[in-house]
């Protein structure tokens, strides 16, 4: 009796933890649902437990790439690291191909934000590899985004522009109109910076013709601004990013608009109004190169002026900025990584052809030996 009721309290346990194991838990699973239309109830969700609260590493891996997709979508810093590194390390042991592919893009996206576009784009190759035969086609085009923004800042427009053709068919495959219409910025975007302007205007205005995100057409209206200045029609540049002030914008985006109008006007000679907007820029989270060019043109507004102290400031300012992008500009550029990547991948396609024709020759040998004795006996039993 005692044994049976061992055995039955081992098998209750049994199914217990079984049924532990296959239900998912209930927020994550609700802040999944919520992440396309509400990203942030999907992230106040998350933000109410801790991925250390689950006892199973799967539900912790699941619930750091869930997080990084909802600080994503609602722009905001996908710290901390440690969260997305263990979601990395438990899906390249487990056999889940989409969320390890998940995992490397938000991985990739933390790099970039930290300005480590070598790391980053080995993270996206192999986040590629993991999806570029399937139809997950919206995380295509975001990885091919990404690609498409390392290659662009280290001036490849060629491969950036290709990158981002892909990452525009696989939106549209995806029926994402919205990633879609941005993407088409980005390609005007690899136009402009290659002083290609009349095709980077086609694409800017396409774009800005044909969504109604707001926000799109504010960054539209900027990139035709900035088209409009390196053709040095400084008026109709001026028009076109006070009317991009109309619409909202990430604020690293504001900076480029004010640090662009400032730059016309010292070339206009209205050294008040440069320095109004520059100082505008320098106020409104820049990034590395625009706040590079801020403190670059301060430095020409104090030596115009004779002010010795804020030149000295401005100039130590500038070899800062300068300092940090040559360090940046060092890395190794993205195409020379994809062709490792892709030589790689070629050599363990012949490594592995290799490996498996040596098997048939030894499980052929093999065969043919253990068959040898089985004729021998045979024969040897006709003759009698």
């Amino acid at each position: 009796m005692a044994k049976y009721f061992q055995g039955s309290l081992i098998l209750l346990f049994s199914i217990f933890m079984l049924h532990s194991c296959s239900i998912q838990p209930r927020e994550l699973t609700t802040a999944e649902q919520l992440m396309e239309t509400s990203p942030d109830s999907a992230l106040h969700i998350l933000q109410k437990f801790h991925y250390d609260k689950y006892i199973l590493d799967k539900n912790k891996a699941w619930y750091g790439v869930l997080l990084m997709q909802a600080l994503d979508k609602n722009i905001l810093p996908l710290q901390p690291d440690s969260i997305i590194d263990f979601s990395v390390q438990y899906y390249e042991k487990h056999s889940d191909n989409l969320l390890l592919a998940k995992a490397y893009y938000f991985k990739g996206r933390s790099l970039i934000n930290k300005l480590q576009y070598e790391k980053a784009t080995l993270i996206y190759l192999k986040s590629l590899d993991l999806v570029e035969n399937t139809e997950n086609y919206n995380l295509l085009g975001k990885i091919y985004v990404e690609l498409g923004e390392i290659y662009i800042l280290q001036r490849d427009y060629n491969t950036s522009r290709l990158k981002y053709q892909f990452a525009y068919e696989n939106f549209i495959k995806a029926d994402d109109i919205k990633h879609a219409f941005y993407t088409l910025l980005y390609i005007g975007r690899t136009y402009g910076q290659a002083k290609d302007l009349n095709n980077a205007l086609l694409y800017f205005r396409k774009a800005y013709i044909s969504s109604n995100d707001s926000l799109l057409k504010g960054v539209a209206l900027q990139e035709i601004a900035n088209n409009y200045y390196l053709n040095k029609k400084y008026d109709s540049a001026i028009n076109y990013f006070k009317s991009s002030f109309k619409y909202p914008t990430l604020t690293y985006n504001r900076a480029i608009q004010y640090y662009n109008i400032s730059n016309i006007y010292f070339n206009l000679n209205q050294i008040d109004s440069s320095y109004v907007y520059v100082k505008k820029a320098l106020n409104t989270s820049p990034d590395i190169r625009t706040k590079r060019e801020c403190y670059r043109i301060l430095t020409n507004i104090a030596g115009e002026k004779s002010d010795m102290l804020a030149l000295r400031n401005s100039m130590k300012n500038y070899q800062d900025c300068s300092d940090s992008i040559r360090r940046i500009d060092a890395q190794t550029k993205g195409s020379v990584l994809e062709t490792i990547h892709e030589s790689k991948k070629e050599v363990s396609k012949s490594h592995n052809w290799i490996v498996s024709l040596a098997l048939i020759v030894i499980i052929g040998g093999l065969l043919i030996i253990l068959m040898l004795p089985v004729v021998g006996t045979t024969q040897q039993g006709s003759i009698g």
